[in-house]
């Protein structure tokens, strides 16, 4: 048999003819075949009984040996073929007896002229090394494992070694980018790309670090945003193998510091919210002033009211200072909202309109613009033709003062009571000016008394100059007015006219220091001709009231009354208000 691959392709180059080697027994088959090829040739020789042989070596067959066997010369056919080695030694196909039995496990059998050859199948190796062999020599198939070729599968693939092959699969991170799985690099266009994650989930009120990597393995952290505190979970994303995020399922809850802290004595100031940047502020409560460093606490981002060193104190003020000239009406009490009023003193007079001090917030007496200032009355006294002049001190606040007057005049030996009026001059003038009803020809006394203070004024006028046209001597038409049961007033008529009926007419006005907004006027006429006429009005209480009564008959001559009325009922109450506002306002 010509020497050829199987399918026909033409195999390898044989390998140099061997001969069987003599310890090595032939398969039962090839004896069979061997004693069947004897007997026909034996038969033969019976039927030519008379050839013959002279040489039996010279006849052996070309691929047959001349061996000796029992004494004889005998042709036996070489390994390799099959015959009687005389006439016909055939060439026997070993691979007939099947391919695994003559060559092993994983091969292809060739078959050649007197012999044969094997050949290992495509993913495996002869052990020998060689590309062909025959198995007498002990040689065999082994896998040959492609996977310890480097890269065999491509960036991201792995390689498992197969009987006679290999598979590729992506590793983790790597998805097979056309195809399925497994795949074979070198008979299929198949690559493996690495997994990319895209662009990380955002989570609520948290945010992550810019991502260096976005594929297999790659890692993000999130935080949670300003004000916000993590409350569970865990705050890390991992990109996984199938191209998604996972890991990360913080929760961020907003900070909260919780109930505020808490000083005895105090009010709060707060919206009621605990979020970070929340304040609380605290306010002593009345009669309480604070020391520290300040009066508010906020929540921090440590989920906590920031410390401050603070504490409400009760207000004292000690006892009130004194001020020359005066004297003090206080309870005892220093406390905040205590009054302490001043009152002057020995014939002094107060500088400031204001005459009370507040026990302020700050633990200490308001500060009073205040001083006791020796009354100076009938100061520079002068006549001026007729005119009497003099001037007085008592403070910027004036002095509400009624002067009684009465002056004597002297003619001859006879002196007559001429002149007794009271005069009340504004408040807020310092110089009086009294003209008086004088006549050249006589002299006069004239006294004037100051008479909340008791200081007396007197005069002596001697021949008076009387500034033409000439005035008679008016006559007095009221005097010796004086206030009881606070809303009552009563006067003296002049005596001439005590036989005849004389209307007075009033007008009254009246205002309280302490409601800006009252005032309370009235006008009235009253008729009588009493000697010492009496009348009572209406007035409201706590009330300040200006009293202006005129001659409705006399010239339209006139008097001034102050009164004012005890604070009861309602009044009351409008004063507390009154001093509550101004204590809050200190």
């Amino acid at each position: 048999m010509s020497p050829e691959g199987v399918g026909g392709a033409p195999g390898p180059a044989p390998p140099p003819r061997r001969r069987r080697p003599a310890s090595l027994l032939p398969c039962p088959l090839l004896l069979s075949l061997a004693l069947l090829l004897l007997s026909r040739s034996s038969a033969e020789e019976e039927k030519e009984p008379h050839a013959v042989l002279s040489d039996v070596c010279a006849s052996c067959h070309a691929n047959a040996t001349c061996q000796k066997r029992d004494g004889k010369d005998v042709c036996i056919c070489n390994y390799g073929f099959v015959g009687n080695g005389r006439t016909f030694c055939q060439d026997k196909d070993e691979c007939l007896f099947g391919t695994s039995k003559i060559c092993g496990e994983h091969t292809s059998c060739h078959n050649t002229h007197g012999s044969f050859y094997c050949v290992c199948l495509d993913g495996f190796q002869a052990s020998s090394k060689n590309k062909i062999f025959i198995p007498n020599d002990g040689t065999n198939c082994r896998d040959i494992d492609e996977c310890e070729i480097s890269d065999i599968c491509g960036l991201g693939g792995r390689c498992v070694n197969t009987a006679g092959s290999y598979e590729c699969y992506c590793i983790e991170g790597y998805q097979l980018e056309n195809g399925t799985e497994p795949f074979h690099s070198a008979t299929q266009k198949h690559s493996c790309k690495g997994v990319d994650c895209g662009p990380p989930p955002s989570l609520p009120n948290a945010y992550s670090t810019p991502a260096d990597k976005t594929t297999y393995g790659s890692k993000v952290v999130y935080t949670c945003q300003p004000n916000y505190v993590i409350e569970s979970g865990n705050w890390t994303a991992v990109c996984n193998s199938r191209g998604q995020w996972e890991g990360a399922d913080m929760v961020c809850k907003e900070i909260h510091c919780g109930k505020p802290l808490w000083f005895p004595n105090t009010d709060v100031i707060w919206d009621n919210t605990t979020t970070v940047g929340s304040i609380i502020y605290y306010k002593c409560k009345e009669g309480f002033h604070y020391f520290g460093e300040r009066n508010f606490s906020q929540c921090m981002v440590s989920q906590k009211w920031e410390n401050i060193t603070f504490e409400c104190k009760e207000i004292s003020c000690g006892k009130p200072p004194l001020i020359v000239n005066s004297e003090i009406k206080w309870n005892r009490t220093s406390r905040l909202g205590s009054v302490a009023e001043y009152k002057c003193i020995n014939n002094s007079y107060p500088t400031s309109i204001k005459r009370h001090s507040f026990c302020t917030r700050n633990g200490s007496w308001e500060i009073l613009d205040l001083r006791c200032e020796k009354v100076k009355e009938f100061v520079e006294p002068s006549m001026n033709n007729s005119c009497l002049t003099w001037r007085r001190y008592y403070g910027r606040t004036g002095a509400n003062k009624t002067y009684h007057l009465t002056m004597i005049r002297m003619l001859g030996n006879e002196s007559i009571k001429t002149t007794d009026l009271l005069i009340t001059p504004p408040t807020t003038e310092e110089a009086v000016n009294v003209c008086l009803p004088l006549r050249q020809d006589a002299n006069y006394t004239v006294e004037i008394i100051a008479e909340s203070i008791n200081m007396l004024l007197r005069v002596r006028i001697t021949n008076p100059v009387v500034v033409p046209p000439y005035f008679p001597e008016k006559k007095v038409v009221f005097s010796n007015i004086s206030i009881f049961n606070d809303t009552c007033i009563r006067w003296q008529r002049e005596s001439e006219r005590t036989q005849l009926e004389e209307t007075y007419v009033f007008h009254i006005q009246g205002l309280r220091w302490y409601q800006k907004k009252f005032c309370h006027t009235m006008a009235l006429n009253f008729t009588t001709d009493s000697w010492t006429p009496e009348v009572c009005f209406y007035l409201h209480p706590g009330t300040n009231y200006t009293v202006n009564i005129s001659s409705a008959n006399s010239n339209q001559q006139s008097a001034t009354v102050y009164m004012m009325t005890p604070i009861t009922g309602k009044a009351v109450f409008y004063v507390f208000l009154f001093l509550l506002i101004i204590r809050l306002h200190l």
